[in-house]
């Protein structure tokens, strides 16, 4: 049977205003008595009635996470679910429910109707549909992954350019002459960034006269095992390749290991990421680590600040990305 206050009340010898006051965090109960009531509440097994609170609040205790990439991102995509482990460290201990938006219905649905408190938005892209209804609209929002420069919203991202940068730098210490670099699409900014990064890297180390070529798909293994068939059958084919994410990384592998190509020996590789997987790989996979969880950690505590504030404060957040040196570089000699 459920366990309601007056239960807890009758238990503990006071009112039910005073276990009210006391659950809701509400002054005019001791520390004592509070501690006291809160234990009992947990050892009871007493749930506070969600809906109710919300109705007395005007809220409705849902947090919307919008994917415009589509319920595929979700289901194959490692970044998304270690960001929403971060997100959970900081929503689920406050009782919001999730609501996944995938699909442009069920977009319409969260931004036009009063659905959720606030939105937590994923790796958008130049072109995504409701961006500038979002930003100019009420509901509290923040962008996790990525970020547009042309939209007013607080964002939590990594340091992508810094990161590739570093990774391309890496490379040509190891006497790396012929780089290239296995992109995602320039739709997305993480790509641009990544594309910049490659191309001053080069020029740096005065490789660009040597080989530059740089190609764009999307960010999943597939492409990966495509683009690197592309650039393995050219007549002078890299000795490494950069990859914008590690789904990329592991299709180059797999691409590799179809031609008899060994990697590092024959191929060096360099990911992004530094998704679960990627130290089981074989070789292990060297790669550019982005604190994902610490990422929605951040995003989530972003927004739950800007719901309760009701503000719509300008918010960037870069993360510091390392490079995580594994087996798949090699030291290249002409």
């Amino acid at each position: 049977m459920k366990v309601k206050i007056i239960d807890l009340a009758k238990s503990l010898g006071t009112s039910t205003s005073t276990v009210s006051r006391a659950l809701n965090d509400a002054p005019g109960v001791s520390d004592e008595l509070r501690a006291k009531i809160v234990k009992a509440a947990r050892d009871m097994g007493y749930m506070p009635d969600q809906g109710a609170r919300n109705l007395v609040k005007r809220t409705t205790g849902n947090i919307g996470l919008y994917v415009p990439r589509g319920l595929f991102f979700v289901m194959s995509n490692p970044f998304f679910a270690q960001v929403l482990l971060g997100i959970s460290d900081v929503i689920d201990d406050m009782g919001y429910n999730y609501i996944l938006s995938t699909s442009p219905l069920q977009h319409r649905k969260m931004f036009r109707t009063n659905l959720v408190d606030g939105i937590i938005m994923f790796a958008l892209r130049l072109g995504d549909p409701y961006i500038r209804e979002l930003e100019e609209g009420s509901i509290p929002s923040v962008i996790v992954g990525s970020y547009n420069p042309t939209v007013e919203m607080p964002s939590v991202r990594p340091d992508d350019y810094q990161g590739m940068y570093e990774a391309v730098n890496y490379l040509a210490e190891m006497g790396h002459k012929r780089i290239a670099l296995l992109n995602g699409p320039l739709s997305s900014f993480k790509s641009v960034a990544c594309l910049d990064a490659y191309r001053r890297s080069l020029m740096e180390n005065e490789l660009d006269d040597i080989y530059e070529k740089a190609l764009s798909g999307e960010f999943v293994a597939e492409w990966g095992l495509e683009g690197a068939n592309l650039l393995l059958d050219d007549k002078e084919r890299p000795s490494a390749i950069a990859c914008a994410n590690d789904l990329i990384a592991m299709g180059v592998y797999r691409a590799a290991h179809e031609r008899g190509l060994k990697i590092p020996d024959d191929l060096s590789v360099v990911g992004f990421g530094d998704f679960p997987a990627a130290v089981y790989l074989s070789p292990g996979l060297t790669t550019v680590h982005t604190p994902m969880r610490e990422m929605g950690y951040e995003a989530a505590k972003v927004l739950v600040e800007r719901m309760k504030a009701g503000s719509a404060t300008e918010y960037k957040a870069l993360f510091k990305t390392s490079l995580v040196v594994r087996e798949s570089v090699r030291k290249f000699e002409e």
